[in-house]
């Protein structure tokens, strides 16, 4: 390996340690209780349809489609490692129908939800326009937002598992 590869190297490393770090002090609270709607189409508040703290991975129907199938195998190895009752995925989508069509094709077997592009407006994530991960509480408090992106899967890798580690802890509620 030349010296530029060390070099190299060694700043993905730091990078990625940084945006880790940044991920572990990332809080929001999520003051509004937005709508959704679950498979059976029934009308849900988003705090009443989880009992305890998850990991939520949000896609959206406007995101990059090769950015949404990219992070499929992360989901799914998460919800392998955590549990299909610690993960959900809030989708916005036209209809649940086109969410669930997603889901299967994808082999998703987490909970999914669609929720409307704008209940989620003010977080300063959704102006972004791709895939992301956080935790949510059932008190609507969000942390450890990750911005999943295609091009870096180190950082998704990295993720995943600090996300396992830390429910390997096992984290309050």
């Amino acid at each position: 390996m030349t010296q530029r590869e060390k070099d190299g190297v060694a700043v993905q490393d730091l990078l990625l340690k940084s945006v880790l770090a940044q991920v572990k002090l990332s809080f929001f609270q999520l003051k509004n209780n937005p709508s959704i709607e679950d498979e059976n189409g029934n009308i849900l508040k988003l705090f009443d349809a989880i009992s305890k703290k998850v990991l939520v991975y949000r896609i959206s129907q406007s995101y990059c489609s090769e950015c949404n199938k990219a992070q499929m195998s992360y989901v799914k190895t998460l919800s392998n490692q955590l549990g299909s009752d610690k993960i959900i995925v809030l989708g916005s989508f036209s209809t649940y129908k086109d969410l669930a069509i997603y889901a299967k094709s994808s082999q998703i077997t987490v909970p999914t939800f669609n929720i409307a592009d704008s209940s989620l407006s003010i977080l300063p994530m959704e102006a972004l326009q791709t895939p992301y991960y956080f935790l949510l509480s059932k008190e609507g408090m969000i942390n450890s937002v990750f911005i999943a992106r295609k091009e870096i899967p180190l950082m998704s890798d990295a993720y995943s598992k600090m996300i396992a580690t830390e429910f390997s802890r096992n984290l309050p509620d």
